[in-house]
Order: C-alpha cells, then sequence, then structure tokens
C-alpha cells in the first residue's frame, strides 16, 4: 500500500482512505450508509494531471460521485488515495455495504 500518484495508469487499484463521505451516496433517503467509505475500493478509470484522478468506486459507478476529480497536492499526491495490490483490493472489496452487490454490478463500471 502507498500514496496514489499522477504516475499511476489507468486500471490501478485504489482504497480510499480518508473520511466517509455521505455526500457521495447512492441514494441518501433509500440507502443511507451507503455513500464513499473509508478503504472503499476502486480503481482508476482516468488520470490528467491538470484535472486529477478519477475513481470508479465500488457501487458508485454510475453516480455523480463517478465525475469527482481528486487532485494531487505540491507532492504529486492525491490526498485520501491509496494504490494498492489486488490481495488488499479484494480483501477490501468483500467487506462494507459494497460487498452485498452482485459481482456483475460490482465489475460493470
Amino acid at each position: 500500500m502507498r500514496p496514489l500518484t499522477a504516475s499511476d495508469p489507468v486500471g490501478t487499484h485504489v482504497l480510499y482512505v480518508g473520511r466517509a463521505d455521505p455526500t457521495a451516496s447512492v441514494d441518501v433517503d433509500r440507502d443511507a450508509g451507503r455513500g464513499l467509505q473509508e478503504n472503499h475500493p476502486g480503481t482508476v478509470t482516468a488520470v490528467d494531471e491538470q484535472h486529477g484522478v478519477r475513481i470508479a468506486f465500488l457501487g458508485l459507478e454510475h453516480e455523480p460521485m463517478a465525475e469527482r476529480r481528486f487532485r494531487a497536492d505540491d507532492t504529486g499526491v492525491y490526498p485520501g488515495l491509496v494504490a494498492v495490490g489486488l490481495d488488499d483490493w479484494e480483501a477490501a472489496r468483500s467487506i462494507g455495504w459494497w460487498a452485498g452487490l452482485c459481482r456483475d454490478a460490482r465489475e460493470a463500471g
């Protein structure tokens, strides 16, 4: 596990290690608690030094959250995001509210 940087390519597995963000929710009224959570797994879908990195977080791929861009700090690190290997990503994928999603929905991205 290491900080995500602009040199990491599209397809890199990540975990969100920032604080939970209830505003990044599937449907706040219907699905309370289904927002961006600590250790939420995702995959880098776009890297742009000027506009930031975009992440497809499991269960939030088709939500407005999918268009959010994370910007790098002055050192080139994306705060709140860490790059992880497949084993760590799979472990994170098996916990949290997103673990209850059917496998096809999680990988449809």
